[in-house]
């Protein structure tokens, strides 16, 4: 049998207004009061240090707004050495009254974080409950709303809280086009060949059932290369939804267009995959897929951070490439009867301690042809002065 939480009380004793500890040292760090309101404030170009957001003691019946702003995404509110208490303890005896810990079921007095400028925007979460606050929320851009309300009457043992405000340095700019918040597609039309590309993990707070791909798409002729200078996996600290299985967070990286079982070229898991830095993934054809899932959503960024770049190469045949080979190719008659070959132009190729081998086999059929000509228009060895040997 549950039982059920008791009702907001009705009844309360003396207010006490007070912004937090020590607020008389930094009076111009608690932002500008918006004119005719009690506790609405503005915090504009917040760097580290510099703004404080702070509950205003602990009065009853409040409705306060912070505006919070950064001057580079991705804003940051946390707190630092101080304890959260918004609606802890319901009722006045501090010996006697249970604590509530920190929670996201809030019926009495809480907060609410918005990710943007007002209550439009996506609710990141709702808090109540005393404790430290496990996690830093991180916002998807440059502003974040707190909300804090208070019923009209109850104790007055909880002290409220005190966030600082800064920004997380994950933010780069990415050549590609997106859909939603973090399906892109990149496109070999806008990378110069030779040139390489980045993208980056989410940096910021994601719902549960997150899923966000990426479509590295070349040309017909090309193929896709794609590696991580940087990757670390670490557990999910920041969950908004609990998950006690293996792999609540996944990337999956597909040799096609997309998601397809059979052509999975690596999985990653949160729970027991290793960092892999510095390995070439190189798609067969002309497109590789990567997918991120995840069932947990977190309020500060992804458990599998990945810094990926990515290119593409030339990858023409003249012939018909053989398979299970390098680079060999075989030109029929009845395909084209004339033609030219060439060393591959996939310079990935050459990346290898070994010898790179390339065989080129010409055929036709004996009653129709009694010589096949080739003729060397150059060549360009650079170990060797004598080009015939």
């Amino acid at each position: 049998m549950v039982t059920p939480r008791p009702p907001c009380p009705t009844v309360g004793t003396l207010v006490y207004g007070r912004f937090g500890p020590n607020s008389m040292l930094y009076p111009y760090r608690r932002g500008e009061v918006v004119p005719n309101t009690y506790c609405e404030r503005v915090f504009t170009d917040c760097k580290l240090q510099s703004c404080f957001v702070q509950s205003p003691g602990y009065p009853r019946n409040l409705h306060c707004k912070y505006y919070l702003n950064t001057r580079m995404p991705f804003i940051k509110l946390y707190i630092e050495n101080e304890e959260f208490n918004v609606d802890g303890q319901r009722c006045e005896n501090p010996m006697m009254c249970p604590m509530k810990p920190l929670s996201t079921n809030c019926d009495c007095d809480y907060i609410r974080v918005y990710d943007g400028k007002n209550k439009d925007a996506p609710l990141i979460g709702t808090f109540c409950g005393m404790g430290r606050f496990p996690h830093s929320i991180i916002g998807s851009g440059q502003d974040v709303m707190v909300e804090f309300i208070s019923s009209p009457a109850g104790p007055f043992l909880n002290t409220g809280f005190h966030f600082n405000v800064g920004n997380w340095p994950g933010h780069v700019e990415t050549s590609g086009s997106r859909n939603g918040t973090c399906d892109w597609v990149f496109s070999s039309d806008t990378v110069d060949r030779g040139q390489e590309s980045t993208f980056l993990s989410l940096a910021h707070w994601y719902p549960p059932g997150t899923s966000c791909s990426y479509l590295i798409r070349g040309r017909p002729d090309e193929v896709v290369r794609m590696y991580f200078p940087s990757f670390r996996v670490r557990p999910i600290e920041a969950p908004i939804r609990p998950y006690d299985g293996d792999c609540g967070e996944t990337l999956i990286i597909y040799d096609a267009d997309r998601e397809d079982d059979a052509r999975i070229m690596k999985m990653f898991c949160d729970t027991f995959s290793r960092p892999l830095e510095k390995h070439d993934f190189i798609s067969t054809g002309s497109a590789m897929f990567v997918k991120f899932e995840s069932r947990t959503g977190s309020y500060d960024g992804s458990s599998l951070y990945y810094w990926a770049q990515y290119d593409f190469f030339n990858n023409t045949h003249y012939g018909k490439p053989v398979e299970d080979t390098v680079c060999d190719e075989v030109f029929e008659s009845f395909v084209r009867p004339e033609g030219k070959f060439g060393s591959p132009l996939n310079t990935l190729l050459y990346k290898t301690e070994e010898n790179v081998v390339c065989r080129y086999h010409f055929k036709a059929p004996r009653y129709q042809y009694r010589r096949i000509l080739l003729t060397i228009n150059s060549t360009n060895f650079k170990e060797n002065e004598d080009p015939l040997q």
